[in-house]
């Protein structure tokens, strides 16, 4: 829904970050390939948010040197949806500085509940319930740290209500 909000020329691009950061699909107005990528998402273990932002600003430097060569040249931002809690990679404060060196702004979401839950296949089969408390604090950092806007949400409705905003 927030992708299909979004005007046609803008720019979206998609990065995953659970045990690295990988970046899916550079910055590009193909909205529809970027949709199908967000659909493929699978939950993992790891939450890399620091090496997450840096690999979207690298993202967005290759894109912007390119699109200076043709004149396109636009304002860019991050935006970053998690629990908020790093757990592998570079840590979440160490973003901050590289995002405010590219001078672009990181909105972060912290998606989750504090009794949040995830159930993943048990080691010996069936599934086990893991603990995934939502961690703002993080987030609100990286966000202020940037100049970006730092939002929560606790269920879908709620995140959507952040995607009409952030759109």
């Amino acid at each position: 829904d927030f992708i299909d909000n979004l005007p046609d020329k803008f720019n979206v691009g998609l990065v995953a970050f659970s045990g690295t950061a990988q970046v899916l699909v550079p910055p590009t107005t193909d909205h529809a390939r970027v949709q199908r990528s967000v659909r493929k998402l699978k939950l993992d273990e790891g939450t890399a948010i620091g090496d997450a932002v840096d690999a979207s600003l690298k993202s967005i430097e290759d894109f912007t040197a390119d699109a200076e060569v043709s004149g396109d040249a636009a304002p860019a931002a991050v935006v970053v949806l998690s629990d908020g809690d790093t757990t592998v990679g570079r840590p979440t404060d160490e973003a901050i500085p590289l995002a405010k060196e590219a001078e672009v702004p990181v909105w972060t979401i912290a998606y989750g509940t504090p009794d949040g839950v995830i159930s993943m296949p048990g080691e010996f089969g069936g599934t086990q319930d893991i603990p995934v408390p939502v961690a703002p604090g993080p987030l609100k950092n990286l966000a202020e740290g940037t100049g970006g806007k730092a939002y929560t949400a606790e269920s879908a409705s709620q995140l959507n209500e952040v995607y009409k905003e952030l759109g």
